[in-house]
């Protein structure tokens, strides 16, 4: 029987799980994650925010459908150590697995750019399950929130502030938004109508501080303008999981370098 280890339970780690079984009735496949939640909708982490989702919701497999297919999953339990010559790993709490296949699938993580003050209560990412319930319990009594960046998944996020009482101003350091996605006119447009939605824009706008002392009161841009507003929501984009790959001397460039056949 072969022994099937998978280090994350993101879209690419559970889909593989679900077809690894498929293809193999009898083999061990085992999943290991960082997070204590199994695989759910990350990109309904705006519903869920202003209350319109629960966690259940969110949930695409449980624990117990895990478990009816055969798949032991390790939640808060990620893979810390590969032993690629003796083809074992360790786990955050110690335990050793051998394997015959090791599937990389761990994803990527919230980047926050060089900005003063992101330590600061009201600063938030929104990228696992936990960034989602943390910013759902702090934006409760919060009548203003700040969007650094104004990508597809902040205008998302900012949609659903909106719809919950709370006035989004969104900064965001290219001279119109969405510029990878829509022309100068289509952005110019669909600015025109979010501003009647009750979003506002500070373009051309790059991010020096996060004012306040413990807690979050505004961020000041480097050309001297000042965004007042009780919560930061930081959506500047994804860097890869890639410390694992490195520590176990993989080629890396912007990520895991694989064949054709995504091996390594």
């Amino acid at each position: 029987m072969k022994r099937y280890l998978i280090a994350g339970n993101g879209v690419a780690g559970a889909r593989a799980a679900v077809k690894i079984r498929e293809t193999d009735q009898k083999g061990d496949i085992h999943i290991f994650t960082e997070e204590a939640y199994p695989f759910y909708y990350r990109v309904r982490f705006p519903e869920y925010v202003v209350g319109e989702l629960t966690i259940q919701n969110l949930t695409i497999h449980t624990q117990e459908w895990y478990q009816s297919k055969g798949i032991s999953i390790h939640l808060e339990d990620p893979i810390t150590e590969v032993n690629v010559q003796k083809k074992e790993v360790t786990s955050q709490k110690g335990k050793t697995y051998a394997y015959d296949f090791l599937l990389m699938a761990t994803g990527g993580h919230a980047f926050v750019p060089p900005i003063k003050g992101t330590e600061k209560k009201g600063v938030f990412t929104l990228r696992t399950m936990k960034d989602a319930i943390s910013m759902k319990e702090f934006s409760g009594g919060v009548k203003k929130a700040i969007l650094v960046g104004g990508g597809l998944v902040g205008l998302e996020t900012g949609g659903a502030l909106l719809r919950r009482g709370i006035k989004v101003a969104v900064i965001e350091h290219n001279p119109r938004i969405l510029p990878r996605q829509v022309d100068s006119e289509g952005a110019r447009i669909l600015q025109g109508k979010m501003e009647s939605m009750g979003f506002s824009f500070f373009l051309n706008g790059q991010s020096e501080k996060i004012l306040g002392k413990e807690t979050v009161e505004g961020v000041r841009l480097k050309d001297g303008r000042t965004v007042e507003g009780e919560m930061v929501i930081v959506s500047a984009g994804v860097k890869p999981n890639i410390k694992l790959a490195q520590a176990m001397g993989l080629e890396i460039k912007n990520g895991i370098l694989v064949n054709d056949r995504l091996e390594t």
